[in-house]
């Protein structure tokens, strides 16, 4: 059984694992009023490390990374049997390159086939799907429908940053005799 609890920011659930009767199900709603119960998440296992230019994010990790993060955070929401993100990879590592040395930028990316985000209002149901978290508005994320190419990033991030991107690679960061 489980408790599901959609807020102003976030959909929470809880699970009870064992056989239902009337007492275990008054035991879980006890323990979940008194915030004893044990939250639910599909997640992978956070990683040990995490030194790619393009930073994984997994279900345990997504409320630190990319909501609590004083960072514009750039979300590849992705499935490894999606072609088209497959086909991406490429194009988004390169975006990862060319504003590594943005401090307050993070180029990041999460498989919502093995991880669940717990974040109101984001319904993620095509791949690939990308999102710009700012840091001044991390409740209404930014989705990039351009092409997927460094030009149609480049337009976004400077069309939808919230931080200073002068440390930006190159006078033209995504020019293709620089990548």
């Amino acid at each position: 059984m489980r408790i599901v609890r959609p807020d102003m920011e976030r959909i929470r659930k809880w699970k009870s694992t064992g056989t239902v009767t009337a007492s275990s199900v008054k035991q879980f709603y006890n323990d979940y009023k008194g915030k004893k119960a044990k939250r639910y998440q599909i997640s992978e296992p956070v990683p040990t490390e995490n030194n790619d230019l393009v930073k994984k994010v997994v279900g345990a990790t997504f409320e630190d990374m990319v909501l609590k993060s004083n960072k514009d955070v750039l979300v590849l929401f992705w499935a490894p049997w999606c072609g088209h993100c497959r086909a991406m990879m490429p194009v988004y590592d390169n975006v990862a390159r060319k504003t590594r040395l943005v401090d307050d930028f993070l180029v990041a990316k999460i498989d919502v086939s093995v991880n669940e985000v717990e974040h109101f209002g984001l319904d993620i149901v095509e791949y690939p799907t990308i999102l710009l978290f700012t840091k001044t508005n991390k409740n209404s994320p930014i989705e990039f429908k351009g092409e997927r190419n460094e030009y149609a990033f480049n337009d976004f991030i400077r069309a939808h940053a919230s931080v200073n991107l002068a440390k930006m690679k190159g006078p033209n960061p995504f020019d293709a005799n620089e990548l």
